[in-house]
């Protein structure tokens, strides 16, 4: 009688245990889970924001092709101007003078312009991001 007293004892603690044991390898697989299932979200989550920067990405290029376009025309004809400027002296008798602007002075004006419309577009995407956050 002991002997079957002790083999039911021996019984319960390996069920219990094996209960035990059970019940820690469901806690871990859902919190496991858990995890996978946020990492797909994120991941997800990810993909969209990067597409969005891009395309982004693209109209500010875009925008800024157009912007350095109108500019290389005015700047040509700006710089048409100042390589062609006739200087017609009062004097009678003296010779039309053509005076050629030096090309220093050019490139730093350009250079002043591109920043301007550079920080026009960075403004103008900026403006569009926020009215597209209020929406």
């Amino acid at each position: 009688m002991a002997a079957v007293l002790l083999s039911d004892a021996f019984y319960y603690v390996a069920t219990g245990a094996t209960i035990l044991i059970s019940a820690l390898v469901v806690s871990v697989l859902v919190y496991i889970l858990r995890i996978l299932s946020d990492v797909r979200h994120v991941s997800h989550r990810a993909k969209i924001e990067g597409s969005a920067l891009v395309h982004e990405v693209r109209d500010i290029m875009g925008e800024i092709a157009h912007d350095m376009f109108r500019l290389v025309n005015i700047v040509g004809i700006v710089q048409s101007i100042m390589h062609t400027k006739h200087i017609t002296p009062r004097v009678k008798g003296v010779k039309k003078l053509t005076v050629n602007a030096s090309k220093a002075p050019a490139k730093k004006i350009i250079k002043k312009i591109v920043k301007k419309v550079v920080r026009k577009v960075i403004r103008k995407v900026a403006k569009k991001k926020a009215k597209e956050k209020k929406k």
